[in-house]
């Protein structure tokens, strides 16, 4: 849970200082490379659920969900819940492929950098937050 604690109070900075649903994802690849070795403990380390469960290590995830989905709604979403389950698994897909070197395997010409991975979730945003209109807000 640190892990995730850690990118949330991230995520929850950029939203109070005014951020959109793209700055949000920005922060959110911007963390996951910056940390790589923390970002696949929490994101990829295999777990015994049924384990943790019987120890109460899980209680945290519930409440980390819903700040997460809280911080999708600010930005704009008309179904959080859904919304958050989308973002964070497109969001944790394009990571993925990108730190297997697969992110831009359909280019013609390798791009450098993060830069294929940034363009998806640009549009992935844009695309995902079109039909809301964030509340006191610009657009992603």
């Amino acid at each position: 849970g640190a892990g995730w604690k850690r990118l949330l109070s991230v995520l929850s900075k950029r939203v109070a200082d005014g951020g959109s649903a793209e700055t949000m994802a920005m922060s959110y690849l911007d963390f996951a490379f910056e940390h790589p070795h923390l970002y696949w403990l929490m994101s990829q380390y295999p777990f015994d659920r049924d384990a943790l469960k019987a120890k109460n290590r899980l209680r945290q995830g519930k409440a980390l969900w819903d700040a997460f989905a809280r911080l999708v709604a600010l930005v704009g979403s008309s179904d959080p819940e859904a919304d958050t389950r989308l973002l964070m698994a497109s969001l944790h897909g394009l990571v993925v492929l990108h730190e297997s070197g697969r992110a831009d395997l359909g280019q013609a010409r390798a791009r450098r950098g993060h830069e294929a991975t940034r363009e998806a979730a640009k549009r992935l945003v844009s695309v995902l937050f079109a039909s809301s209109a964030p509340k006191g807000r610009a657009g992603p």
